[in-house]
């Protein structure tokens, strides 16, 4: 089934990206390590955009493929999602305080993926990225008859046209990460055109000098989503994010892709969203313990939030992927290229 490809690169990818955010999170309070979390969610972008167009844009586009896409997607994140939001609301009640410090007044808008959150926010966004690449989906294969060249050509104009125009976005504002979704799609757009030998060699070593300004970034960069911010000020950054994705993508077997594909990382990404999710909760129960040192602090919030996820993973998120899915999502119908 489609929807259910594994890229193990990509798939640890995911979990060096949600650890990169607690990481971050962790030290804006203890200073034990400064590094950006925004970094975190601009890969996360890129690889919903690089999935996204990947496990999708070859497939023929139906009622019945929109469907399971949208099912399999639901699947994905709302249970999970959903449990963390209700039970954020039930602490505010009881204690007049929460992880993602919001109350009963904004529960509707989140369940209904519009809420903006400490977090939780970059969920909203993500829905709408869903509901894009429908339109987008279906314009690739009606407007520009299954042409990727005139495809990626629309989208590289698109962008173009937004950054001259130098519009701006807020918070849970799809044009101020437009950028970074429609990138990873280009990555999935040109992974199948030049899926040769020769480009996956150069793919291959163009991984780990990517890798390694990926981590100088996320160490000596800090990328802020303020409202009011130009959209495409980080173009360069997303730029290295985007190229990281598609060359791990491509070439799964290079040294980058073989330590990103390692068994313990791949394991991190099926549980990053969870991770993702559960941090604030952790530091927030944390926060209330007395006599932690910065560092004891730190160490246990990175663990209990891996712990956390993993039985987040177990409990909500897998059983109800499954009962979700389960004779809803069918597998898609890709077109085989001829040789």
């Amino acid at each position: 089934m489609v929807g259910r490809e594994i890229i193990a690169p990509l798939h640890g990818l995911r979990g060096i990206a949600a650890m990169t955010v607690v990481l971050g999170h962790v030290g804006d309070i203890t200073k034990v390590l400064v590094i950006s979390p925004a970094c975190g969610v601009l890969l996360f972008f890129s690889l919903s955009g690089y999935l996204m167009m990947h496990l999708y844009g070859a497939a023929t586009f139906s009622l019945r493929s929109a469907w399971s896409f949208a099912v399999a997607r639901f699947a994905r994140i709302y249970p999970l999602f959903a449990a963390v939001i209700v039970a954020n609301v039930m602490l505010d009640i009881w204690l007049g305080k929460s992880p993602f410090q919001f109350g009963v007044d904004q529960l509707a808008p989140h369940l209904l993926l519009a809420g903006a959150g400490l977090t939780v926010w970059t969920v909203s966004v993500e829905c709408q990225f869903y509901g894009l690449f429908l339109i987008a989906w279906i314009a690739h294969q009606t407007v520009f008859r299954k042409n990727d060249a005139a495809f990626a050509a629309f989208l590289v104009a698109g962008l173009g046209v937004l950054w001259m125009l130098g519009l701006q976005g807020g918070r849970i504002d799809i044009l101020h990460y437009l950028h970074l979704f429609v990138l990873g799609m280009l990555a999935a757009i040109v992974m199948r055109k030049t899926g040769g030998a020769t480009m996956v060699r150069i793919a291959g070593w163009a991984a780990i000098p990517l890798a390694a300004s990926y981590l100088a970034i996320c160490l000596y960069y800090a990328p802020v989503f303020a409202p009011g911010q130009r959209i495409f000020s980080e173009m360069w950054v997303s730029v290295v994010v985007a190229g990281l994705v598609g060359a791990l993508a491509m070439a799964p077997k290079s040294l980058a892709g073989r330590v990103l594909g390692s068994a313990p990382l791949v394991w991190l990404g099926e549980i990053s969203f969870g991770i993702y999710l559960l941090q604030r909760p952790v530091m927030f129960f944390l926060a209330a313990v007395p006599g932690l040192n910065r560092y004891t602090w730190a160490a246990l919030v990175i663990l209990l939030t891996i712990l956390a996820a993993w039985v987040a993973h177990l409990s909500i998120e897998r059983p109800a992927r499954y009962w979700i899915r389960r004779g809803s999502v069918q597998p898609l119908s890709i077109p085989v290229p001829t040789p």
